[in-house]
């Protein structure tokens, strides 16, 4: 009723957007407050800690490091999402000086990268990404990783929710 009175005394259509709705969290442990490496988490080379020193919240965050080519250091949790379903991809992220951070969602039924991207931020800085799942994926992995030798990551509160449908 308001939307229609407002945009009757304004004279256009107003819009308002619904905020989205999050189903269950698909993630285990995206705090990184357990384990050292973290627990539920798939890792490389021993360079994937827990710091207590760098935290964006609680006591612990990843560090992940990329020590030379061929050693690169990386954390993957794998989901089993539906297809045609989205889902948001959140995270907090920050790279050391000169060090780039992939984050990627992977689509392990048909081998391609469903959100690749690459970011240097040197503060803790969110990261959100809606992804729509491909016909036929049954497993994804969410996979983070410096890119580049001698780059260091830190992530921290990751997270991967199905975006639920709005219902009136």
């Amino acid at each position: 009723m308001v939307v229609l009175v407002l945009s009757i005394l304004i004279g256009f259509p107003v819009y308002i957007a619904a905020e989205e709705t999050l189903g269950k969290e698909m993630l285990v442990n995206g705090d990184f407050e357990q384990g050292n490496p973290p627990e539920k988490w798939a890792t490389a080379f021993d360079v994937v800690l827990s710091q207590d020193i760098n935290p964006h919240s609680g006591k612990y965050c990843l560090k992940i490091v990329y020590q030379q080519e061929g050693k690169g250091g990386y954390a993957r949790q794998d989901v089993y999402p539906v297809p045609g379903k989205k889902y948001k991809l959140t995270l907090w992220y920050k790279c050391e000086p000169g060090s780039t951070i992939r984050i990627a969602m992977y689509d392990h039924t048909n081998g391609k990268n469903l959100s690749p991207e690459h970011k240097t931020d040197y503060i803790w800085t969110k990261h959100e990404k809606t992804i729509t799942i491909p016909a036929g994926c049954k497993s994804a992995g969410v996979l983070l990783y410096p890119f580049g030798t001698g780059s260091i990551v830190w992530c921290d509160d990751v997270s991967f929710r199905e975006i639920e449908e709005a219902t009136d």
